[in-house]
Order: structure tokens, then sequence, then C-alpha cells
């Protein structure tokens, strides 16, 4: 099971950023990998409280809330079982311009 990690800066808060512009290019290949589950975790450090996780619609209204240093592992499939979600299909947003948020995928 391949796994990769990454962090991705919300560049202007309001506006999703997909998961895999953090990912270095040799990583960025693995994009449209199906994933078996993803772990976010934004910073503790971060102006804003909250994150938010879900599709590229994914807003403060719309999405998984995370509050800051506290992470979430969302489950897609398993080693035997797999889903047919793409990992270049998530995205994440935050309540303040410039934080930061970390990631953990494995792959299928």
């Amino acid at each position: 099971m391949p796994i990769d990690m990454g962090t991705v800066t919300v560049a202007s808060a309001g506006t999703a950023r997909q998961l895999s512009a953090g990912m270095s290019a040799s990583a960025s290949v693995r994009a449209r990998s199906r994933v078996l589950w993803i772990e976010i975790h934004p910073r503790s450090d971060n102006t804003g409280a909250k994150s938010y996780f879900g599709r590229s619609n994914v807003s403060s209204t719309y999405g998984r809330e995370i509050l800051k240093g506290i992470g979430e592992k969302f489950t897609f499939g398993t080693e035997r079982v797999s889903l047919t979600e793409l990992f270049n299909t998530f995205y994440v947003d935050s309540d303040t311009t410039g934080d930061e948020i970390d990631f953990v995928v494995a792959y299928e």
C-alpha cells in the first residue's frame, strides 16, 4: 500500500484547494490513484480555528469541518475492498488565508 504525505496552503480563504496540489512532483503521478484512506491535519498554529474537507465545492458551509490541531481520518476502502474514490477529487478550505493543512494518503 503506497503512502504519500504533503501540506496544502490555503491561498485564499473561501476558495477550495485541491489536496494533490500539496504533493511533490514525483508523488503527483499518483493523484489519480484510488484512495484507501486520507488523514487531514490542520496545523495547530493556523490563524483560523477551522478547516474543511470535501469535494471541489467544499466551503465553511459544505464539507467536513475539522478543528485546527486535531486530525481526522477518512476511510474509503480496505486492502480487500476498494471504492473508486480518486485522490485528485478531494479538496480543503480554511477560515483564514495562509492556513496550512497536512495530509497523509494511502492508495490501493
